[in-house]
């Protein structure tokens, strides 16, 4: 990032991405995509501008994304395909103390420039967390060493402290909700303190579902949460989202957990699966995306419904997409849910 990029090379980047978007729009699409956003080429557009530092095309993308009603074409909010793109800049595995440094120092002069913009103080506590976890790493907590602890918890502090300084502005963009909930998850908060946050977004910004995914993370034992907890979010949700969306936002929910459950999803959770079924259903009525259809069958398959299974199958017909199917080793699971579920 150089904020010493002059006008006229801003332009020509702008231009660029103009005309890959242009292109990217004029390929074939799925039956969804005459009323969504098409995710892949806005992530990019985000990330080539966070990567260029060109802060007046992110807070143009940022305030397009805020205030898209737009969803992709699996119904995701274009403010969180946002965050998404601006996250790359974290994901270079060659990336070091002095490119975090760096990255640090150059968001805050930006935010200290633009000091009513909530994204850039959004994004120089971002950074901070970012940081944060360069230190830790992502192995056991019995791997980091003691100086990783303490410049974890630095950072963390660093990045609590500087929302809270700006609190006047921030605190009215639900993104800084969101990244305050993984601050404080990260500093070991408990539920109820990253909940209670979490409801403050949705006051915020009702709209913005992503809370709930994150507030999913909050719920897992690994981060002392339990199913308890994830229950009451996923209730809570459907209370919310009812009225509009059916037992969607309550499948999401546990949907995404399912990624941490696996098998024993419906055996450690509270999930029902004929309301978690009906959720799909409500889902592919609203996003009829290729990625939801096997997701459902993944779930479908987790909860041991062959004849729904099944049926999602042959609707897939041999070529599935594999991430919904468990990421990694989603190939092996799809296989092993084909063979059970075609068994007489």
């Amino acid at each position: 990032m150089n904020a010493s990029l002059n006008a006229t090379g801003r332009k020509l980047r702008r231009a660029c991405v103009a005309s890959l978007l242009a292109l990217s729009a004029s390929s074939p699409v799925g039956v969804h995509a005459a009323n969504s956003f098409r995710t892949e080429p806005f992530i990019e557009q985000v990330a080539g501008a966070a990567w260029w530092g060109d802060d007046d095309e992110l807070q143009r993308l940022y305030d397009l994304a805020r205030h898209s009603k737009e969803r992709s074409a699996d119904g995701e909010r274009q403010l969180e395909t946002f965050r998404r793109g601006y996250a790359r800049i974290f994901d270079g595995d060659k990336n070091n103390d002095a490119y975090y440094t760096q990255l640090d120092a150059l968001t805050g002069q930006w935010a200290a420039a633009h000091p009513q913009s909530s994204m850039a103080h959004d994004l120089h506590a971002r950074a901070l967390y970012a940081h944060a976890w360069f230190f830790r790493g992502g192995g056991y907590a019995n791997q980091v060493t003691p100086q990783g602890w303490a410049e974890f918890k630095r950072y963390l502090t660093l990045a609590e402290d500087y929302l809270a300084a700006h609190s006047s502005v921030a605190m009215a963009d639900s993104t800084t909700h969101l990244y305050l909930v993984m601050i404080e998850r990260a500093a070991g908060r408990s539920f109820d303190a990253q909940w209670a946050i979490a409801q403050d977004s949705l006051r915020v910004d009702p709209d913005d579902e992503a809370i709930f995914a994150e507030m999913v993370t909050a719920t897992l034992p690994k981060w002392g949460g339990n199913a308890d907890q994830l229950e009451r979010l996923a209730r809570d949700a459907l209370t919310r989202t009812q009225a509009k969306q059916g037992f969607e936002m309550y499948t999401r929910i546990y949907a995404t957990a399912a990624y941490e459950y696996r098998a024993a999803l419906f055996k450690d959770t509270r999930a029902d699966w004929p309301t978690m079924r009906q959720g799909f259903r409500d889902m592919l009525s609203r996003y009829p995306d290729a990625s939801n259809l096997n997701r459902f069958a993944f779930v479908s398959c987790l909860a041991q419904d062959k004849a729904t299974t099944a049926e999602l199958l042959d609707r897939i017909a041999d070529k599935p997409i594999i991430y919904p199917w468990g990421g990694g080793d989603g190939t092996r699971t799809y296989e092993s849910c084909k063979r059970w579920a075609r068994t007489p």
